[in-house]
């Protein structure tokens, strides 16, 4: 029913992270509906709200993991409601969730955003998403 209305009457969509391991199924309902009233469905704007753990190297992003475990933990399951990855990992997931419909992220990431994490991500990660 949700995304019968979406595809009616919504210019943005957002997957909250707990509906993240049904998003494919989200976005196939989604593109039915629309074709159903004639309506792209690339007007409608698919964001997803997903926590991001991001280390410099393998060594920092286990260190990374248990501070999200710490930080998250007791409201993100960190196995299906995120992605944990050096730099490189981070943009390779992102990335295909682009490809598969997601036109934008609603971060919050295991360590709060920290300016290391913040940093991080906005030196090694964000200038490669648009890229692809």
């Amino acid at each position: 029913v949700l995304m019968r209305l979406v595809a009616r009457y919504a210019h943005r969509w957002n997957c909250p992270m707990p509906a993240a391991t049904r998003l494919e199924e989200h976005l196939i309902s989604l593109s039915r509906h629309c074709e159903k009233i004639g309506r792209d469905p690339g007007e409608v704007t698919v964001s997803e709200q997903i926590a991001v753990v991001v280390g410099q190297d393998d060594a920092d992003l286990a260190k990374q993991v248990e501070i999200a475990q710490q930080r998250i933990g007791g409201f993100v399951d960190l196995e299906t409601m995120s992605i944990c990855g050096t730099p490189d990992a981070v943009v390779d997931r992102l990335s295909a969730k682009i490809r598969n419909g997601v036109n934008d992220f609603a971060v919050l990431f295991g360590d709060l955003g920290t300016p290391r994490s913040l940093q991080l991500f906005a030196d090694r990660v964000a200038p490669y998403l648009t890229a692809r």
